[in-house]
Formats: structure tokens, sequence, C-alpha cells
């Protein structure tokens, strides 16, 4: 069996929300699942993919094994009764897709779900960069960090503030352990793990292995992080990333957007060695370059907090940008297009947030490249619009290629041993995109025609002759006092450049 993706459960008591009783009462308890997904049609003679997750940590569920029809999908649910708190690791006998799912579990269902994509093996790293690390009266975050080798890991755990200036960490917690094939989860509100941490901080944090050298220790790490509300029914959720790229694509860029006025919002992380100026070029739709927003100068570590609404011309907008950093900050004629232009040539990691008036709020980790086959576990389309519903985004980031798109819908029943239909049926339903370079096209199930008595849980594969990037949307409606809308981003799965 190959050892395939992680992920880090923060779940149940470690990521309640507590829920003042003016929006009603907390859930009595908190969910969890991984949701996967088949996307490559199984092994020989579609026959299906063998999966088997490992829990880790105290009250873990037993061994978990399944089989997946071709296509197919399906979520592993994992409740408070079990207290458990630890991680998970997937392995199959061919490539699957994994989504990280948190949601109440009382009655009361009008709380935001959290959501993030699973890791890969060859995501894990000896150092992460998260670039986000908030402690208010209002919002935690809370960092869980996998270890994913067979022995202990010793880190190094950096935080730098906003506006840092001096290149030079802002807190310091050194020999942080986690135990082989384990994790741990820090911050969060109340939490006493950051001993003298500052009771007001906004900035990053970069996690890294003590001594890179030793041979005898752990040396590869997940992290993921939530920023938890101190009250409300409000949380999201985000990877780390174990490098930095050149580029950070963004499928969603919004500026008080509609009557609920989406906004986004971008935690840009320098992972450079040196200092940089962060970019960030807007586009419409169609590929129009709307504004181009320039940052100040910012350290190795620490990041940058960019508004859209900042950028001129971005009023009212909506479309997808391209963010990236360049070292000297100085624009350059280009000899081909004869305009001044930004060089990128610094290393980033960034993180989008999108907000409205309404309660929506969500986060995800920006891709640095895009990919020509994705998978897409987790796509629910309830009947009604207080059941959650997938809208899917999807970015060109070519500035010169068009992008034809094929998104294909599959029920998580998927398809049976040679692709014939299992007792429940078979259900693909295909939507064809064409994108304009740099802009960006959207599809749901129903724009899929995948809607069977106006309702669909399954996944979907993204195909495309160009690199693309995709975002997926789960939100859903509540007539809560003080939200209309609830919900939560994750980007898609990876199969092939």
């Amino acid at each position: 069996m190959k050892k395939l993706a992680a992920l880090i459960f923060m779940l149940v008591l470690t990521a309640g929300l507590a829920a003042p009783s003016a929006y009603g009462s907390s859930p009595a308890n908190w969910q969890s699942s991984i949701v996967l997904a088949n996307p490559n049609g199984g092994g020989a003679g579609n026959s299906g993919v063998s999966v088997s997750v490992n829990f880790y940590g105290a009250n873990a569920p037993v061994l978990a094994e399944e089989t997946i029809n071709a296509f197919g999908s399906l979520e592993l649910n994992y409740g408070v009764t079990d207290n458990f708190k630890g991680s998970a690791e997937i392995s199959a006998n061919q490539p699957v897709a994994a989504v990280y799912r948190q949601f109440p579990g009382g009655a009361d269902q009008s709380y935001a779900p959290i959501l993030y994509t699973a890791f890969s093996a060859d995501q894990a790293g000896a150092t992460y960069y998260i670039p986000t690390f908030v402690r208010r009266a209002d919002v935690s975050s809370l960092i869980g960090i996998q270890n994913i080798d067979a022995s202990i890991a010793s880190l190094n755990l950096k935080f730098y503030k906003t506006g840092n200036t001096t290149g030079s960490p802002d807190y310091v917690l050194e020999n942080y352990l986690v135990d082989p094939f384990s994790s741990r989860q820090l911050g969060g509100a109340g939490s006493t793990d950051l001993p003298n941490f500052p009771a007001n901080f906004d900035g990053s944090l970069v996690i890294s292995l003590q001594d890179p050298e030793c041979t005898s220790c752990g040396k590869r790490i997940v992290v993921a992080a939530q920023e938890i509300p101190n009250s409300g029914r409000r949380a999201y959720a985000f990877e780390g990333r174990p490098q930095g790229s050149m580029f950070a694509y963004m499928p969603s860029a919004m500026c008080k957007v509609g009557t609920t006025q989406q906004t986004t919002y971008y935690a840009v992380q320098n992972a450079g060695s040196g200092d940089t100026y962060v970019i960030v070029d807007y586009y419409d739709n169609n590929g129009k370059k709307i504004a181009t927003q320039k940052s100040g100068r910012v350290k190795p570590g620490a990041k940058v907090s960019i508004n859209t609404c900042l950028a001129r011309g971005m009023g009212g907008k909506s479309g997808s940008a391209v963010i990236y950093a360049d070292n000297d900050g100085k624009t350059t004629l280009n000899a081909v297009t004869r305009k001044y232009e930004y060089a990128a040539d610094g290393n980033i990691v960034a993180m989008g947030k999108v907000v409205s008036t309404d309660g929506l709020a969500t986060a995800f980790t920006a891709p640095g490249s895009g990919s020509r086959l994705l998978s897409l576990p987790y796509i629910p389309w309830g009947a009604s619009t207080y059941d959650y519903r997938a809208y899917i985004a999807v970015f060109n980031p070519s500035s010169t290629q068009t992008a034809n798109v094929e998104i294909t819908y599959y029920t998580r029943e998927g398809c049976g041993p040679s692709g014939a239909p299992p007792v429940d049926g078979c259900q693909s339903k295909r939507h064809r995109l064409t994108v304009k370079p740099l802009g960006k096209g959207n599809s749901t199930p129903m724009l899929g025609s995948a809607l069977i008595s106006g309702s669909f849980i399954g996944s979907a594969v993204v195909s495309s002759d160009q690199p693309v990037v995709v975002l997926v949307r789960v939100q859903k409606t509540t007539k809560v006092k003080g939200f209309t809308t609830l919900g939560e981003d994750y980007t898609g799965v990876e199969l092939a450049r």
C-alpha cells in the first residue's frame, strides 16, 4: 500500500465553536470527517481502489478499510463520542484525493463548516510556512502539526509581526517536540502552550526542524491552521506550505461585490531569504487587467496584509489575482510589450480570505502553479439553499493560452467493475468551459446537469488542456440572527501538471 495523503484532525473540543446566547446555544458536539475520492477510475479493470486510514492519538478510532468504486467517493465520519484529537494517514493502492471536513453535530446546523485539502506525502517537509497567525480578543489561530516520520521531530517556531522591520522573529518557541506519526495542536483561545506570547498579535509563522542535519530527527511535517472567532458561528481553515513559490494564483478577488459586499483579503508571507515587495495584479473574468497593487518592503518570514479595495479600480469588481514578489520593487521595460512591469523574482506563500456583511467567512491557500487534472472530492448540492451547495471557480493563469476545461461530476456510488454501474447507478455529467487567458469560469452541479431529484452529492474531476487553478466554495443559507450565509473554501487536489 502506498502512503498518499495525510490529514491533521483538529477535532471536536479542540476546534469547537463557542456561540454566545445571542446566536443560540453552541452545538452539543462537533463532528469531523474525511471525504475521499477515487478520481482515476481505480485499478486494473476499474475494480476500484482499496483505502486504509490509520488514526493516531488518544482515543483514536480503529483502522478504517474501504473500497471506493471507480470515480466514486465516500465520507468517513467520526463524532464527539470518541473524544478523539489526533491525526490520520491515508494509504491506497491507487492515487486518491481527500478533504477534511468539520461540521456541527447537534440539531442546530447553522454554523460554518471547516474545510481544507489533505496533504500528499511529497508535500511534507522540514520547514513549513503559515502566512497568518492571530491572537486577539475576537479571534485566535489554532495550528496543527503532524509528524509523518518514524522519529521525533524537534521544531523551532518563529513568529513575525506584520510590519516587522528587523528580520528577527518577534517570538520564538524552541524544541517543540512532536512524536513519530503523531500530531500536536497549539494556539487557540485561552491556550497556555505559548508562554508569554503577546495578548494581541497579528503576523506569520515559520516552523522548521531545530537541527535539519540530524539523521535521527523527524524530517517531514505537514501543518494546517484554523482561525476560530471567540464567539459567533464562523470558522475557517487553510493549509501551510513547505516552501514558497514565485507566483500565488487567487481565483477569488472581490471588493464589496453585491448586496452582501463580499471582499477578498490576502495574507502574503515572504518565504525568501531577503527583503521583497509584494505585487498583486487583478483581472476580471475575461482576463482584462483591472489594477496593480504594490506593498511596502516585507522582511523574510514576515507577511503583508492586502485589502483588494485599496487597489484603484477594484470597487464593486469581481475576478482573480496573480500575486508575486519583486525583490527591488522597481519596474523595468518589457522588450516585448513595451510596458513597464515588475519582475517576479521573489518567493512567497499566500492565503486568501473572503468575508461579507451577511456572515460569510472563508479561507484558502493559493496554489503556486496550475494543473491539467484535479480532483474535487466534496461536491454537495442540496435541494434547498439551506443545504450545503458547492460553487466551483476555475482560473486560467496563462497570459497567452485559452484553457478548454471539462468538469465531470460523479455521484458517490461511482462506477462498478469495468465501468459498469453499481446497484445505485453511475451518474457522470460534464460541463465544458472555455476560460480566456488570465480569466475565470464557474461551474456547479446544476450547470453540469448532474442533479438527481434536485440535489447532488459526490465529487468532480477537472481536466484542461492548459494548467488551471480551482477553488471550491461550499456554502448554505441560514436565518440565524446576524447571519445569512455561512461557508468555507478548499482548493482542488492536483493529479497531474
